[in-house]
């Protein structure tokens, strides 16, 4: 995703009041990730919206940067283990391990974590879609690299507009889950 385009996105997600979520493939992977992740972060100071991302740990210098960022309670960040890829870093692993995670009693702003996504291997799988179908119980909009904002991150989910041109026409921003 280009600057330009993230900058566009930070802005939708500014007038809806919604939290950035960073993805990929690998984020850190984007020769822009620094640049594009400190703009969200910047973008968030003024309210309760800190971005939020997964890594795969693989950028093992990028992740134990993203580990110490979540402690802190900068970013919002998950690292990602599956049977897909080769061994993490166990250095890696310890960074992301948070055992106040998700303790009602903790007045933390820790947030890291360890994700376990080999549990569900797709979206209609997992029961968050119903495939060929609008049910979807996904709660964001996606804006795809090339700008494109698309009502889920369902793959068969509509391209109901651009960061250059907002939604098109025909589908009602009532709609617009953000």
């Amino acid at each position: 995703m280009s600057l330009s385009t993230f900058k566009k996105a930070l802005k939708i997600a500014e007038d809806y009041g919604s939290p950035i979520a960073i993805g990929g493939g690998e984020p850190t992977v984007n020769p822009l990730f620094w640049e594009i992740l400190g703009l969200a972060v910047i973008n968030s100071e003024n309210s309760d919206n800190i971005p939020w991302l997964a890594t795969n740990g693989k950028k093992t210098k990028d992740a134990l940067r993203l580990a110490k960022l979540a402690k802190r309670g900068l970013i919002s960040c998950e690292l990602s283990l599956d049977e897909y890829h080769e061994k993490i870093d166990d250095k890696v692993v310890a960074a992301f391990q948070n055992d106040n995670r998700h303790s009602s009693f903790s007045q933390s702003n820790d947030y890291r974590g360890v994700r376990n996504t080999t549990k569900h291997k797709d979206p209609v799988e997992s029961g968050r879609c119903t495939e060929g179908t609008n049910e979807c119980i996904c709660e964001d909009i996606f804006i795809m690299p090339n700008g494109n904002i698309k009502q889920c991150g369902c793959l068969d989910s509509p391209i109901i507009g651009n960061v250059d041109d907002g939604l098109a026409n025909d589908f009602p921003s009532s709609e617009w889950r953000v």
